[in-house]
């Protein structure tokens, strides 16, 4: 997902704002955001940057079946490992010393960190 700052050179056009921010799903909608952009005189700027979002609920237990409701002792962390791509969430359960880490925005191929690196990260946090 992409988000598309247009900016325009007379905020008049804009019902008063300088800038406007639309979100982009797929390569073919942030091409027409783009294109739209460059082809209308009104527009200044249109900087984009990948964005990541959670898609569904947020986990409600670990893989060893731990809920993450509750308490400081049982509830689960959440990890953030910074990355090109803008980042990526984890949650963390340690009850029973079991160290259940997942990894909510998946690790594509163009990250500049890995799954181990992001884990270590976050082990060294605790």
């Amino acid at each position: 997902m992409w988000q598309v700052t247009i900016k325009y050179a007379d905020p008049a056009l804009n019902g008063g704002y300088p800038f406007r921010q639309v979100r982009a799903e797929t390569p073919a909608q942030l091409r027409r955001i783009v294109e739209w952009a460059r082809a209308n005189p009104d527009v200044t700027g249109f900087p984009y940057a990948r964005v990541r979002e959670r898609y569904g609920n947020a986990p409600e237990s670990c893989i060893n079946g731990h809920s993450y409701d509750g308490g400081s002792a049982v509830r689960a962390r959440n990890d953030w490992t910074e990355c090109v791509c803008g980042g990526h969430l984890a949650y963390i359960c340690h009850r029973d010393d079991f160290d259940d880490f997942r990894i909510v925005s998946l690790i594509h191929d163009d990250c500049t960190t890995t799954a181990f690196a992001a884990f270590s990260a976050a082990k060294a946090r605790c």
